[in-house]
């Protein structure tokens, strides 16, 4: 340790410490990096043998991946007949890094509620296979919705400042959605005539030109005589 470079000791000496304190600082970050590489092994090793003590015939396996394309396969720390279990262990040098993953991999059939920019920014990178959005389309306007019983009403304000505003609100979102969608995965993003355009500008820059693929119109009929002009009869949803 002592033929280390030893450069960051000019920030020692900035914040008064001396090099022998210096040296012992060293010493304890190597000590916490080899019990962080080899104590943790020792450990998950240790719980596999008291696993294996209760069923002889469980331990590591490898399973092919059904589900997608990567990984080909996963690797299961003990698997009990038919229950996969994982092991984990955690330090005062793990910061609880094991329980920060596991809060950022997302559950299948399960229903995340917020703010969307906010959970979006809780999941892994590269883990998600399709996303659908349907945001609200810059009607400048108060919707409100009554269940069949109007025992309850549901209502949103799609009242905005200004259109930039709404853009930038709109690529935040697509951002994120980015940054956990797989290279293999699609985005279908709903909208319609009152910013279909503007959306499809966004798409673009925060995606590329290039991985825009198709545009599904979904028509219906609900004309009626007793208004003027034309009345809208399609929506759009843009798939990436």
């Amino acid at each position: 340790m002592k033929t280390d470079d030893n450069s960051h000791y000019l920030i020692y000496r900035v914040l008064g410490i001396t090099s022998t304190d210096g040296q012992l600082i060293d010493g304890y970050q190597n000590t916490g990096r080899f019990l962080y590489k080899y104590a943790g092994s020792f450990l998950e090793e240790a719980a596999s043998l008291c696993l294996k003590f209760k069923n002889i015939d469980g331990g590591k396996r490898l399973v092919g991946n059904n589900q997608g394309q990567r990984p080909k396969t996963f690797e299961i720390d003990f698997l009990d007949d038919t229950n996969a279990i994982e092991i984990k262990w955690r330090d005062a040098t793990t910061d609880g890094d094991h329980i920060t993953k596991e809060l950022q991999r997302m559950k299948p059939n399960k229903i995340y509620q917020g703010n969307s920019i906010k959970r979006l920014t809780e999941f892994d990178e590269n883990s998600v296979d399709l996303i659908y959005l349907d945001p609200p389309f810059f009607t400048q306007k108060k919707h409100s919705l009554f269940t069949r019983d109007e025992s309850k009403k549901y209502e949103f304000n799609d009242s905005w400042d200004s259109l930039d505003g709404y853009i930038l609100l709109i690529e935040s979102c697509l951002i994120e959605c980015r940054r956990i969608l797989k290279c293999t995965g699609s985005v279908f993003l709903h909208c319609d005539k009152a910013a279909s355009h503007y959306l499809r500008v966004s798409l673009d820059k925060v995606f590329g030109i290039k991985n825009f693929r198709s545009e599904i119109i979904w028509s219906y009929k609900r004309w009626s005589n007793a208004k003027k002009g034309l009345l809208s009869s399609h929506q759009n949803t843009r798939k990436i």
